[in-house]
């Protein structure tokens, strides 16, 4: 049972609907061992490509995103 990791995802968004374009502005993860030791993390903005919708709630600019890599980029990351 040592071997079974838990990975914690936590992302925001330009909003709640896919529908209506909204896009991943950050991801992180963490990923941590049955004993709650911390094996990995890994965090990054993400260029939604858009407007980023109420940054009031996330916290984050337009020039925080501006060189940002793009989601399919990450995708390949992670």
């Amino acid at each position: 049972m040592s071997d079974n990791r838990i990975a914690v995802i936590d992302v925001e968004t330009t909003g709640l609907s896919p529908w209506r374009n909204d896009r991943l502005v950050e991801i992180a993860i963490v990923v941590i061992s049955p004993d709650g030791q911390v094996c990995t993390e890994y965090e990054t903005l993400v260029n939604p490509n858009r407007n980023l919708g109420p940054s009031r709630i996330h916290q984050i600019s337009a020039q925080d995103v501006l060189r940002a890599p793009l989601f399919a980029d990450v995708a390949v990351v992670i």
